[in-house]
């Protein structure tokens, strides 16, 4: 009794590569693209604004901040 699926009489194709070579310039730009998005993806957007509000507190101008300069730390 022969089987139903056999496929040994399928004629097949030799298998190809998924993909395409890149040359160096497109691997470069893969790597950057998926570099980009994971960062994009996981940086803290939260933890950023609270850094750029501390930044602007200490960087204000004013009498104070020649002061701070030769302040000890």
């Amino acid at each position: 009794m022969a089987m139903l699926d056999d496929t040994g009489t399928v004629p097949t194709s030799v298998p190809q590569r998924s993909a395409p070579r890149r040359s160096a310039w497109g691997q470069a730009v893969m790597w950057w693209t998926g570099t980009t998005e994971i960062t994009e993806l996981t940086r803290d957007r939260a933890l950023e604004d609270r850094v750029r509000a501390e930044a602007a507190v200490r960087l204000a101008p004013g009498p104070w901040a020649i002061a701070d300069l030769f302040r000890r730390r």
